[in-house]
């Protein structure tokens, strides 16, 4: 008896600790920082300590690719995004690219998810500028709380400045706006949304823009199955949840976790969704924040509200079967849109993580690595170069596929400064030593190197995507290759794009469509842009 009643006792006091805990997160630790009698010790909340991602790694320990770290404070003196550095100096000088890639990743994840595709935009010349998005990775901020969408976006503004005055100091100079390096941005998913809003929230980015001669350009915006709304058939809010936000809303509980809306809907497969979240350390493996998901809602309303004042070159590319949020949503935006350079893919083998490993080598050809290619042309068509550099590309982004295919190559990392964690304060360290946790980041932990590829493509930046279609011997009879490769009961890819047709041509835009006539793909598998 007396063993049972000291469980019992625990079983209580745990009970009342979890309480606590939960009311000081929600209520207490805003007040008391409100009133200037509390700071967090780790305004990170942990996420400082955990490692890096294997394909970080991997790219890091990279000889091909120079590395560095960063931190730029927010206008609160107080708060700081982390970002890195990625650029391949060979590439860069063979094709004449001068061009930033800024990456939006979407919501809880980190900036380490665009590790496994990187190789291709670093082929290209592309210098990657990957932020862990604010609230997000080693940025700081409880892990994804932004009630506004504003502090997502000033997120990225601030690293783009940061990395403009780097480059300033280093060459001596301060070139006007119209001389800078052209400058992209490309968001996946909720990161879409954030690239989108940009030039919205900071209309004078614009290049050509004159109003404002002292802000940095970005010449455009290419969003991935951007937010931009949300299917109401698979992203279901009902009455209780509707009126439960309120609720916490009106009592100002807003840090409280509540639920996923989108989880069942983010792919059929759900191993995509327990690799990208449940199984990364660095990803938010909680419910969405009460104050997450109204940020959520205003973003999509001010894009949706301001949507004449976009003028920025887009490029939206959107997987036909996407459950998440619908192609007609993207199709609503871009025709509200004063951009006079706008264009839209529609990808009938996708669904909303586009950047996955398709099961099949041809729905990867048809999906993933199209999309690749596709926003590697249509950046190199705006920063044009004058070379291209021949090496074989990787495409993968199965982390446990390439690290089970690959044998480690023990060689020393490049590593350029580092701007660690430091005084919240502190916005005058430029450079820093190492962080001592052998596994943090900034680790110069040595492993081997991505051998293991589904595909290796010849990069070539001036040639078209059949080039890529023919250059990966997909036979002419595809669904030869599906019955082989797919698992038994499967439905056939084609039928799932039929229905997914049928289910999304509500909006008569997608009937106009242009397919890329010398693929050997069938039509419904073909992706095809839309005349808007």
């Amino acid at each position: 008896m007396e063993e049972g009643g000291e469980k019992q006792h625990n079983a209580f006091v745990r009970f009342f600790l979890t309480i606590g805990r939960l009311l000081w997160e929600i209520w207490g630790e805003p007040l008391f920082t409100w009133l200037g009698l509390y700071e967090p010790k780790d305004p990170t909340y942990g996420r400082w300590e955990i490692p890096f991602s294997k394909m970080e790694q991997r790219l890091h320990e990279n000889p091909d690719v120079t590395v560095s770290f960063h931190k730029v404070m927010m206008p609160n003196g107080k708060d700081w995004v982390w970002y890195q550095v990625w650029e391949d100096k060979l590439a860069q000088r063979a094709t004449g690219r001068e061009a930033d890639l800024v990456f939006c990743h979407g919501t809880g994840v980190h900036s380490g998810t665009l590790a496994s595709h990187s190789r291709r935009y670093l082929d290209a010349g592309f210098r990657l500028v990957v932020p862990d998005l604010p609230s997000h990775g080693y940025s700081t901020g409880l892990h994804v709380f932004q009630r506004w969408m504003k502090g997502y976006v000033d997120g990225v503004r601030q690293v783009i400045i940061d990395v403009a005055r780097r480059d300033d100091e280093q060459t001596g100079t301060h070139p006007p706006k119209q001389k800078r390096r052209s400058t992209f941005l490309l968001g996946l998913s909720f990161g879409g949304l954030v690239a989108v809003l940009y030039p919205i929230y900071y209309p004078a980015s614009l290049r050509e823009d004159t109003t404002d001669p002292n802000e940095l350009p970005v010449d455009g915006v290419i969003a991935v199955g951007p937010i931009l709304g949300w299917s109401k058939n698979d992203v279901k809010v009902g009455p209780l949840v509707h009126t439960l936000t309120w609720l916490i809303s009106f009592f100002r509980a807003e840090r409280l976790e509540l639920y996923v809306p989108h989880k069942k809907a983010v792919d059929r497969d759900p191993k995509v969704y327990k690799q990208l979240i449940d199984s990364d350390m660095r990803s938010h493996r909680g419910a969405f924040r009460v104050g997450h998901l109204f940020c959520i809602r205003d973003g999509v309303s001010d894009a949706e509200r301001l949507a004449p004042t976009f003028k920025t070159p887009i490029y939206i590319q959107h997987g036909l079967q996407d459950r998440v949020v619908l192609p007609s949503q993207s199709i609503k935006f871009l025709r509200k849109i004063s951009s006079d350079d706008m264009k839209m893919t529609i990808y009938p083998v996708c669904q909303h993580v586009i950047y996955r490993k398709a099961k099949t080598e041809m729905e990867d050809l048809a999906g993933r690595v199209a999309v690749l290619e596709d926003n590697v042309e249509w950046m190199s068509e705006r920063s044009p170069g004058h070379g291209h550099i021949d090496r074989g590309v990787s495409f993968s982004s199965d982390i446990s596929d390439v690290m089970e295919r690959s044998k480690p190559i023990s060689r020393m990392p490049s590593f350029s400064t580092f701007s660690g964690p430091g005084t919240p304060g502190d916005t005058t360290a430029q450079s820093e030593s190492l962080p001592e946790n052998p596994n943090g980041p900034g680790s110069k932990n040595e492993e081997g190197v991505v051998s293991g590829t589904i595909h290796s493509l010849t990069s070539q930046i001036d040639s078209a995507i059949e080039t890529a279609a023919t250059a990966t011997a997909v036979p002419p009879t595809p669904n030869e290759l599906t019955r082989r490769t797919q698992p038994k009961g499967a439905k056939n890819p084609a039928t799932v794009a039929k229905e997914a047709a049928r289910k999304n041509a509500d909006d008569k835009g997608e009937e106009k469509r242009i397919y890329r006539e010398n693929w050997t793909l069938s039509q419904d598998l073909r992706p095809y842009d839309l005349i808007i």
